[in-house]
């Protein structure tokens, strides 16, 4: 199989590149001029240039593929204005989507988030497709307000036919490569005592990146 994953300089992005590699899926992965490549060119992968940004740049990577994976997002929650995550995840998304169904891709893999469905994510009731997609717009929410516009934006692609769309959400991934989350909480955890602001029993859903990946 033919695939291009955006995101591929990223935490889960290059996760998935290894896995579809070592799977023996012929993988293009997207990468800025300005990102680091430091990694990804251990993998074998071939490397594109482009911005999900920039529709232009998407199509010369788009060419002759069976899938596009794509991860490419702002994951920067509370930090930055609105503009922001419209600018990368939702007009990202829709560049990237559509570069895809006019190359005449047959598949399209969104790669979401659980929080997309709000509190119900952390109330401990079991949700599915069938779970609406709330979220109270505040800034530190824009991330899963942004994820719910391109997974809309997504799935109006698949519902006029234009190309088959499927989507991940997956709970807090953690593991190698995590510059957001993992170091910090494992820091945190060293700590004497461990100060955990708002529910005293949260629950997290964690799941580690590889198994995202697969």
């Amino acid at each position: 199989m033919r695939a291009l994953v955006t995101g591929a300089t990223g935490f889960l992005g290059s996760h998935i590149v290894e896995q579809m590699l070592e799977q023996g899926h012929e993988v293009r992965a997207l990468a800025r001029r300005t990102s680091d490549t430091g990694h990804l060119e251990t993998t074998g992968a071939a490397i594109v240039f482009g911005d999900i940004e920039d529709i232009e740049s998407l199509r010369p990577a788009v060419s002759g593929l069976d899938v596009v994976v794509h991860a490419a997002a702002r994951v920067m929650p509370g930090w930055g204005d609105w503009s922001d995550y419209d600018r990368c995840i939702v007009k990202g998304t829709e560049n990237v989507i559509r570069a895809s169904a006019e190359a005449d891709i047959p598949r399209f893999l969104q790669f979401s988030t659980i929080a997309v469905y709000g509190e119900a994510c952390s109330s401990g009731v079991p949700v599915d497709e069938s779970t609406p997609c709330e979220v109270d717009v505040k800034p530190e929410t824009y991330y899963d307000c942004a994820k719910i516009e391109a997974d809309r934006l997504a799935f109006d692609y698949h519902n006029s036919g234009k190309i088959q769309v499927s989507a991940v959400r997956p709970g807090w991934v953690y593991g190698p490569r995590d510059r957001l989350l993992t170091d910090r909480l494992y820091r945190q955890l060293q700590m004497p005592v461990v100060v955990w602001p708002g529910n005293a029993n949260p629950r997290i859903p964690l799941v580690y990146a590889t198994d995202v990946a697969d």
